[in-house]
């Protein structure tokens, strides 16, 4: 196997298997986004069903799925604070939500779907 460098037309075969992992929630739907939340213990996905599910960092084990959204999910960021997760979906629209996933503000932020915060 040659290093990354000397095959850099095939990107395939430039990364470690060895941290590559897969799991599946009880829905199974595309993931578009995955966050690690501030302090680095949990992993948030957003799905293509507009749905938060948080992984744990250790094991990769998800926890409770929540609705998050009508439709997809495309961007989440956490706050330079760490006091707010912020996602969008395809609809345009954008949320604030707590750290513990209470969501507080929900508006509509674009016509189009807001791909990146």
């Amino acid at each position: 196997v040659l290093p990354p460098a000397f095959v850099s037309d095939e990107p395939d075969t430039s990364f470690a298997t060895r941290f590559v992992y897969r799991a599946e929630n009880i829905i199974k739907s595309p993931v578009n986004v995955a966050r690690w939340t501030p302090e680095g213990r949990w992993l948030m996905t957003g799905s293509s069903h507009g749905e938060f599910t948080p992984w744990t960092g250790l094991n990769f084990k998800f926890g409770t799925t929540l609705t998050a959204h009508d439709t997809a999910i495309h961007a989440m960021k956490w706050s330079h604070d760490s006091q707010w997760l912020i996602s969008s979906d395809h609809e345009g629209v954008i949320k604030y939500w707590q750290p513990n996933l209470n969501n507080l503000k929900a508006f509509q932020g674009h016509k189009y779907p807001v791909r990146d915060l």
